[in-house]
């Protein structure tokens, strides 16, 4: 081998060397409002967002430039619950971004990514219990991100200044905190980070809004602010009132809404209707729920829903009723009755006792769900929402009890006086808390409007209009006939 054929060689193996050690620059996925979040050097920085304004997926890539350009980095991001942080985290976002770039990492059974080089996120929910932050105390990070701020239940300055502020100190690390604008206002630490004349000067603060979201969609193409503003178009066509509705102000305009309505449910005389409102067909191709608040003492709830996604966008609340003192084998009963006379797809039951929920599963074969118990805040928003635009429709000959507690049930004015919202113990809320956990199951907003195809006839017709008529429906004149060249002298 010649000296330049061997010179050539190894320079095509130093040049390959490099291409695999070459670190991955992941920010080139950033927006320039992204960029200008990330690269400010304050070490404490709130970001207020709309949904689909890309607050998540700048956390993701912030984290993982930290982890993957500084080895043995240390960087955490905080959620609501393990799972969420993970659903939204790895699920999503970080596995795309790690398939994208050849990133070699696994999120393992403790919740946590870790890279070759040494450096780890952690993935932590902390809003189950007060005892969850405590988990965070002696432990040192480099970026540390809390999101979803807006849900958080437990005291997110106890978890900053009390828990990780030491931390991050001897590290010099830098805080964020995200979040959409949310209805917890007066004492919450969130509200207070951006109330007008705020205390709280050491954060700075950012705003993200989706129609800036310019970034392109794989699977469409379209740019996510487009698709965005064409699908709340849609949504205000279809339903003018949504408008009206918390959600929408909060997370489509980005607006702070303060509830001034003691009531916990938005359920009017709208919401009624009558048995006879029901076609007889609205039962075929129907998805059928059932959902329970368990009690002895206190009344166990059932509450029967339906929706029918060939019907409309509606959830129907067929019949519910309460009864005190049963035992597990009665609740039992009451459910196999249940499923003779409706065949559910979902049997969804509070899991607060968890020995009831196992043996009604394992004695008595029901197939029974655990409801989601975390987040109830955030559920009675939504369901509020479906009251106000009126999707959910409740016999009103069947669910007298339930009208009952969905009229009286109102927030405790104390916890409202210190930003919090709780609900009137002085109230019953078995048959609310049931509804609560068949809505969440409930895909009525997956209904979409038939249009049947024109028949054959129908087509026969519209060919023949296109072909003769104009736009005035005048007959055509026919530019040549097929007697124009005759002799018709005689």
């Amino acid at each position: 081998m010649t000296n330049k054929k061997l010179l050539k060689k190894l320079a095509e193996e130093r040049l390959e060397v490099i291409e695999t050690t070459r670190l991955p620059n992941v920010l080139n996925e950033c927006l320039s409002y992204q960029l200008d979040f990330i690269n400010d050097p304050a070490k404490h920085k709130a970001v207020l967002g709309t949904r689909r304004s890309a607050k998540s997926y700048m956390f993701a890539l912030y984290l993982i430039n930290q982890a993957v350009t500084v080895p043995k980095s240390k960087c955490i991001y905080m959620g609501l619950t393990n799972e969420s942080c993970k659903q939204i985290m790895w699920s999503d976002i970080i596995d795309v971004i790690f398939d994208k770039y050849h990133i070699a990492a696994e999120c393992n059974s403790k919740y946590e990514i870790e890279f070759d080089n040494g450096s780890v996120i952690y993935l932590r929910g902390l809003d189950a219990t007060p005892h969850q932050m405590n988990r965070l105390r002696g432990q040192k990070f480099d970026i540390a991100v809390i999101d979803e701020a807006q849900d958080f239940t437990q005291d997110v300055e106890q978890i900053i200044d009390g828990v990780l502020k030491m931390a991050l100190a001897q590290t010099e690390a830098t805080i964020c905190l995200g979040g959409t604008p949310g209805n917890k206002m007066g004492n919450h630490y969130w509200w207070r980070i951006w109330e007008p004349e705020s205390t709280l000067k050491q954060w700075k603060l950012f705003h993200f809004n989706w129609k800036n979201n310019t970034s392109i969609e794989p699977k469409t193409g379209k740019r996510v602010c487009d698709a965005i503003q064409i699908q709340v178009n849609k949504d205000l066509e279809l339903n003018p009132l949504i408008e009206l509705t918390p959600k929408f102000r909060q997370e489509v305009l980005g607006e702070w809404v303060v509830d001034t309505d003691a009531r916990v449910y938005k359920s009017s005389t709208a919401n009624y209707i009558d048995q006879k409102s029901l076609p007889n067909w609205f039962h075929e191709k129907c998805t059928y729920i059932l959902s329970m608040d368990l009690g002895y003492y206190d009344a166990t709830a059932f509450v029967i829903s339906a929706y029918n996604k060939f019907y409309d966008n509606n959830m129907y609340v067929l019949e519910s009723f309460k009864k005190t003192k049963l035992t597990i084998t009665a609740v039992a009963n009451i459910i196999k009755e249940l499923e003779k006379k409706y065949k559910f797809t979902y049997q969804v039951v509070d899991a607060a006792n968890a020995q009831c929920v196992a043996e009604m599963r394992l004695i008595h074969s029901l197939p029974l769900i655990a409801a989601e118990k975390l987040g109830k805040e955030a559920h009675i928003a939504l369901i509020n929402s479906d009251f106000l635009t009126q999707n959910i429709k409740i016999l009103r000959e069947t669910n007298i009890d339930l009208k009952q507690e969905l009229d009286t049930l109102i927030w405790d004015s104390k916890a409202l006086l210190a930003g919090t919202h709780k609900e009137n113990a002085k109230n019953e809320n078995h048959l609310t808390d049931a509804l609560l956990y068949g809505h969440v199951f409930s895909r009525h907003y997956w209904w979409k409007e038939f249009i049947p195809p024109a028949s054959y006839e129908e087509q026969i017709v519209k060919q023949i209009e296109d072909q003769f008529l104009n736009r005035n429906n005048e007959v055509k004149q026919i530019q040549k006939s097929w007697w124009s060249n005759s002799d018709d002298s005689d």
